[in-house]
């Protein structure tokens, strides 16, 4: 079940930086991506010190969710370049 949520949120984590690169953001993917991993690492040592496997399978969805989540931020936080364009 927890490998299943995995899916949906590794995703949208794709779908949502496939967009900052094709607008033309991909310094902001690189930074999304250094900002989500640093986060993953600590959680990652907290989830699986404390739950073992559990805890690695929550820490894969809950890193790509905040990937995307970042990822929708700075998008959202772009669009303004992208409007100023036409």
């Amino acid at each position: 079940r927890i490998l299943a949520l995995h899916n949906i949120t590794i995703a949208i984590y794709y779908m949502v930086t496939k967009l900052l690169i094709g607008y033309g953001f991909a310094k902001y993917d690189l930074i999304v991506r250094i900002m989500g991993s640093a986060i993953s690492i600590i959680a990652y040592f907290y989830l699986i010190d404390k739950y073992h496997f559990i805890g690695a399978a929550w820490g894969q969805v809950a890193s790509f969710s905040i990937l995307s989540i970042i990822a929708v931020i700075v998008l959202y936080y772009k669009r303004p370049i992208l409007k100023s364009d036409r």
